[in-house]
This record gives C-alpha cells, sequence and structure tokens, in this order.
C-alpha cells in the first residue's frame, strides 16, 4: 500500500493525479500539499504548506508518506523572475530534502518537453537519452532543466529511493482551462507563423496522470517522456476554434507577442511560441517498452476533450 504526497494538489495536472489516485486500490492515502485547498475524500486530505517549507518534512513523517510527486511549479514570471526560481528551483530542493529525511522511497520530478528546447535542427523524435537543451529565454525550461540536475544528484546520493522524471508534451483535456485557451476562443482571429515546421502534440490528462501513478507504482527510475505518437498541424489545431487565421513572418509575430507579454496582453511566453517554427515532438516509446503504458487517448481525441469545454 502506497502512501502518496503530491505537491501542487490544486492545479491543474494535480487535480487529474489526484482523480487517479482515489480509483487505484493500491494507494491507501494521499495527502495534497498547496497553498490553495484541493478536493478531500476519505482518502485524500488537503495540507496547506509551501513546498519551500523548511517544516514539510514533519508533514511528510506524520502522515507516513513513502512516495511524493512533485507537481508544485510556476510557469510564467509575471514580472518575479527571483520568486519563480525560489519556487521552482529552491522549493524543489526543499521537498528532496524532506523526502530523505522523511524516508521516503519513491520520487516523482513533473519535468517538462521545455528541457529539449525548440530548435530548428532538432531531430524529428526528441528522446530522453538526448542532451537537453532548453531555450535561453525559456526560465521555466531552464529552471526544469535545474531541477532534473538536483534529482540526478539525490538519486546518485540516495540509491535506495526510485528517482524518475517525467517529461510531458502538451497536457490537455475536458478540464482544461487556461489564459491562453480563453485568449484563442475570444480572438477575433489566430496568428499563424509562416513556414510553420513545428507540429501539436498532446496527452490526455487522465493519460498522464495514469503514467506518473505508473512511474510511482513500478518505483521506476530515471526519463521518461510522456506524449501520444500522433502529431497535428498546427494550422488544423487553429482551424478546430473556427477563427480566420492570418499568416504572418515569425519575425514579425514575435515582436508583436513581446510587446503585448509586456503590456500584460498575452498570456503565453513569446519563446514558447517557437514551438510552431521548429520541430519539437517527443518519442513515448520508452515508457511503452519498460512499462506497457500506451495513452489511451491520441493527441486529436485530448483536442477535441479540451474544446468541448464550454
Amino acid at each position: 500500500m502506497v502512501r502518496i504526497a503530491v505537491t501542487g494538489s490544486a492545479g491543474y495536472l494535480g487535480r487529474a493525479v489526484l482523480r487517479a489516485l482515489e480509483q487505484d486500490p493500491q494507494v491507501e492515502r494521499v495527502v495534497g500539499i498547496d497553498l490553495t485547498p484541493c478536493p478531500e475524500s476519505v482518502k485524500t486530505r488537503f495540507c496547506r504548506a509551501d513546498v519551500r517549507d523548511p517544516a514539510l518534512v514533519e508533514v511528510l513523517r506524520a502522515e507516513g508518506i513513502n512516495a511524493i510527486m512533485h507537481l508544485a511549479f510556476i510557469i510564467e514570471a509575471r514580472g518575479d523572475p527571483a520568486l519563480m526560481r525560489d519556487v521552482n528551483v529552491g522549493g524543489t530542493a526543499n521537498v528532496l530534502r524532506a523526502a530523505a529525511a522523511a524516508g521516503v522511497d519513491s520520487f516523482l520530478l513533473m519535468s517538462s518537453l521545455t528541457v529539449y528546447g525548440a530548435w530548428p535542427d532538432n531531430p524529428p523524435l526528441l528522446t530522453e537519452d538526448l542532451v537537453p537543451r532548453p531555450n535561453p529565454d525559456d526560465l521555466y525550461g531552464q529552471h526544469k532543466l535545474q531541477v532534473e540536475w538536483l534529482c540526478h544528484q539525490f538519486a546518485a546520493a540516495h540509491p535506495e529511493v526510485s528517482v524518475a522524471m517525467m517529461r510531458p508534451c502538451g497536457i490537455i483535456g475536458p478540464n482544461f482551462d487556461t489564459p491562453f485557451i480563453k485568449a484563442m476562443r475570444e480572438a477575433a482571429f489566430l496568428p499563424l507563423p509562416q513556414q510553420c515546421r513545428g507540429a501539436a502534440q498532446f496527452i490526455h490528462e487522465d493519460d498522464a496522470a495514469q503514467l506518473a501513478l505508473l512511474l510511482v507504482r513500478e518505483r521506476a527510475r530515471g526519463i521518461y517522456n510522456a506524449a501520444h505518437p500522433e502529431t497535428l498541424p498546427w494550422r488544423n489545431v487553429y482551424e478546430r476554434l473556427g477563427k480566420p487565421i492570418i499568416s504572418l513572418p515569425w519575425g514579425v509575430l514575435n515582436m508583436v507577442f513581446r510587446l503585448l507579454w509586456s503590456l500584460g496582453k498575452f498570456p503565453v511566453l513569446p519563446t514558447q511560441m517557437s514551438i510552431m517554427t521548429c520541430p519539437l515532438v517527443i518519442s513515448g516509446e520508452r515508457a511503452e517498452r519498460e512499462l506497457g503504458f500506451r495513452p489511451r487517448y491520441s493527441s486529436s481525441a485530448a483536442l477535441e476533450a479540451a474544446l468541448r469545454r464550454a
């Protein structure tokens, strides 16, 4: 029986993970750790705590936690990059210290495909053995790489703990509701870069949660991509939103995005839009080969589930 602590439990992915844990008979207890309450049940209880708090270890000990899913991260700086780094990197370091002190035997880090970076010379499929190279102006990707390094160091110092790092592609589904989706729905038209070499790749929220649970339950070690092999042209994604599409040079769009971002009018980091201009497709073959994991939903099905949301 597993007793799992989930940091970032009130977030979008955190809520999907809690639903998966609730349904798994091998999970005895779940503790959701966040600053915002998460749904509670007979199995799940909420603990209000900051991932940077040194007292976090006492929570883990009191609950008899033997596995941690670390999902608590800030995606966008929004004018405070120091806070973002403190939470993302400093918070992860503190959670790892607490894990060691509490004697947990399994640790899962939710990383991101952003550690690969959007580069023109990316291979057709990005695998876990490639050297990560996040884009220099992508703070989120840079932080994810730093916390992966922390996890590698932790795993070397604590071989008794199984440490897994999961790199998902875009996680979407019926509960996906972000400012970016809202902005696209409300836009009069959708800008698309000319010479759009990138392809959209999605994984359904339930599939992402199931792989996270599987990595912990099987005590997997190392890095695992999380993705469905199907990809979609970005034009096709935009067409499904039913809005006019205007194709412009990437240099022009990049300047516009950066201006709108600086004014607080654009909900996504401009660097993240570069995924449309560069190949950034990840392979999920390792998770299938070693764990037998196959996403139930295709990229198209995951996208449709997200777009059906009112």
